[in-house]
């Protein structure tokens, strides 16, 4: 059976809350950090571990991005259940969306991907 073969797919996207507040999450498997806007500690008063500035990120250009620390366990709740991770924050806003998932969440609470038809 032939299947489609597509040029390009849209990025899927959901919402979590953390604090009462509801953010929107890019799920990006390929990526090696959870990553959040530098906003978002600042609004919910969340500590952040500036030990997490030693990493940083290359950007989809090459450029070396630092990084300003590191929720550790942010209180991430998708619908009723607690997935509890540590994320990276930031330098800047993540453009169309909060929150990054990326690799560390994925295997940590062993999500699967499903493309299945």
């Amino acid at each position: 059976m032939d299947k489609e073969k597509f040029y390009g797919m849209s990025t899927r996207k959901m919402e979590v809350t953390i604090g009462g507040k509801v953010y929107t999450v890019m799920i990006d498997s390929g990526s090696k950090l959870n990553l959040m806007s530098r906003e978002i500690p600042k609004q919910l008063g969340l500590a952040v571990d500036y030990e997490g500035t030693r990493w940083s990120l290359r950007g989809v250009h090459g450029n070396v991005e630092p990084l300003k620390g590191v929720v550790t366990d942010a209180p991430l709740m998708i619908g009723k259940h607690k997935f509890p991770h540590h994320v990276f924050v930031a330098n800047n806003d993540l453009d169309r969306q909060d929150i990054i998932l990326g690799q560390p969440f994925l295997h940590h609470f062993a999500a699967r991907l499903d493309y299945g038809s």
